[in-house]
């Protein structure tokens, strides 16, 4: 319900050319063009006007959670198929537990896990899915400083435990 109406209070403001909208989404735009190698050949008013088709039209926001009955429909691999070209996903442990979301380029993480393991946090980072590399420059995730904190500290256990050397060290050979 809320992202609705935080919808329908975007194209309203795209319609009246709220100038504080449009400034973000102008430093938003930059920021995206000096992130690519091959920008493309797209105007401010374009974009504008893509990003208002796209709300009115293109979106498709979806609860999963596991008190719903009805869970997205998957692919062979078990990735989340999308059905319009902008979708958001809302849910917690259904969300972060053995799904991937292709394409996904945004991402807010918003609640903390009341007990931090590796395999929880590595679990939910899956969502993020394997990605092209020309997705990077527009790929944000947000999350709280704490969560930020464990996937940095669990990353270095990751790296160290894949590392050349981490067989002689658990060995001490």
């Amino acid at each position: 319900e809320i992202f609705k109406i935080i919808q329908e209070n975007l194209v309203e403001k795209i319609k009246t050319e709220d100038k504080s909208l449009l400034t973000q989404i102008t430093e938003q735009f930059e920021q995206l063009m000096n992130g690519m190698k091959k920008a493309p050949n797209l105007t401010m008013e374009q974009l504008v006007s893509l990003l208002l088709e796209a709300l009115e039209e293109q979106v498709k926001i979806t609860v999963i959670n596991s008190g719903n009955k009805q869970r997205p429909e998957t692919d062979e691999n078990g990735n989340i198929k999308n059905t319009v070209p902008f979708s958001i996903f809302i849910g917690a442990y259904a969300v972060d537990r053995g799904v991937t979301f292709p394409n996904l380029i945004s991402f807010i993480f918003g609640r903390a896990a009341k007990n931090v393991t590796l395999d929880s946090s590595m679990q939910q980072l899956r969502i993020l899915g394997a990605r092209p590399k020309s997705d990077l420059a527009c790929t944000r995730i947000y999350s709280t400083e704490h969560t930020l904190k464990v996937w940095k500290m669990f990353t270095e256990i990751d790296k160290e435990f894949n590392s050349e050397n981490s067989y002689d060290k658990c060995y001490n050979i």
